[in-house]
């Protein structure tokens, strides 16, 4: 076997970088889709609940019959389909669709957001700051922590 010269070793690193780039990718636009079914869902959810008399009660069965119709997808407990009814209540009245912002973080960023962030403005931000900077959900609640919308005006 010949040894590798230095011309396939940097081929290699190109061929790597567009498969971590293509991971990514599919990364990201999966993400999209599922904020997008959850913006869906959530309002499914509260016109339901105000065309019946059947109040949150219908959280509690709609996660049973989401996780027995599909038990290898995450996201359907009763608790997270609370937390993304209240995730839309949060941005839908000032928006129709999903902010591109908030549609552009994973689901754990965005509950963290509703939970510390009562002011859109705010929470669209720290949305924004998320995509620009690259934060982990760690760095993001550091940013919160320490004020970031504050510090930067």
């Amino acid at each position: 076997m010949e040894p590798v010269n230095t011309s396939y070793k940097k081929w290699l690193e190109e061929i790597k970088r567009k498969i971590k780039t293509a991971q990514l990718k599919v990364a990201v636009s999966a993400n999209a889709q599922l904020i997008e079914l959850y913006w869906q869902l959530a309002q499914e959810i509260i016109n339901r609940q105000k065309k019946t008399e059947w109040g949150g009660g219908i959280i509690e069965h709609l996660s049973i019959d989401l996780r027995l119709s599909f038990p290898d997808i995450k996201g359907f407990s009763r608790r997270n389909l609370y937390a993304i009814r209240q995730w839309y209540l949060f941005y839908s009245p000032d928006s129709a669709i999903v902010p591109p912002a908030v549609a552009q973080i994973p689901w754990g960023h965005n509950r963290l957001i509703i939970n510390k962030i009562k002011d859109l403005e705010e929470a669209i931000f720290y949305c924004r700051a998320t995509v620009e900077n690259g934060w982990s959900r760690y760095n993001l609640e550091l940013a919160i922590r320490n004020k970031y919308f504050e510090s930067t005006g």
